[in-house]
């Protein structure tokens, strides 16, 4: 399964030796048109993809660099990580944040959480940033239409299915609504806006968030 991530652990070269007995994960191959790097897992030989959503990252990476214990330097870290399925082993020095999506110039999606409301629902809650140097209005990226947020949904793949945002009993969206000014951002601003949806069954543990402009998110837990 593909993964959405960021990876905070400091990438070293193999013939460091002071990490020989921290060494993890291997890099195997590394895209940076598909944003994808395929690690090779030391102890058991498993390979798994990772989609690494920072663009700067995945531009120093290169095969044969190890996964070592620490974060890599200059990368922001966040709070909000979680190991990959497979990190049963040594690969609990790699975690995971789930990334960001550009889905304009300088407009980026992130800071994502889904979270259960009870056995009916789950809501949806991001942040939207402006680091363009000037305002953008979100309905220019088919994100919002009629003061409404659109084009935002949720997948289960392994479901084979795509969840669309509840409306109430008189058809109106239940997520972030109002003028157009809620979602006009100035220069520098960050806002978080909400949805929600019909709830997966409790089996689904993790979802993709698909929006309008960007590639999808993979892999957002469901709390």
């Amino acid at each position: 399964m593909r993964s959405i991530c960021l990876a905070l652990c400091l990438i070293v070269l193999p013939s460091i030796p002071a990490l020989a007995a921290k060494e993890c994960c291997t890099i195997v191959s590394v895209d940076p048109a598909a944003n994808a790097v395929i690690v090779r897992e030391i102890a058991t030989g498993k390979t798994k993809t990772l989609t690494i959503s920072n663009t700067r990252l995945i531009r120093e990476l290169r095969p044969g660099m190890i996964f070592g214990p620490t974060a890599i330097a200059g990368i922001q870290t966040s709070p909000r990580t979680f190991e990959p399925d497979w990190a049963a082993n040594c690969c609990n020095f790699i975690v995971t944040e789930i990334g960001s999506v550009e889905i304009g110039p300088g407009v980026s999606v992130d800071n994502i959480s889904i979270t259960r409301l009870g056995s009916r629902s789950v809501r949806l809650k991001f942040d939207v940033s402006n680091t363009s140097g000037k305002s953008v209005y979100l309905g220019k990226f088919g994100m919002v239409s009629a003061g409404v947020l659109v084009g935002i949904s949720l997948l289960d793949f392994d479901g084979g299915k795509r969840y669309t945002v509840l409306k109430d009993k008189n058809n109106n969206c239940v997520c972030s609504s109002g003028p157009r000014n809620i979602f006009d951002l100035g220069p520098g601003e960050r806002r978080t806006y909400w949805a929600n949806f019909a709830a997966p069954p409790p089996s689904v543990t993790r979802l993709t968030f698909d929006i309008s402009g960007g590639v999808p998110i993979d892999n957002i837990p469901v709390k």
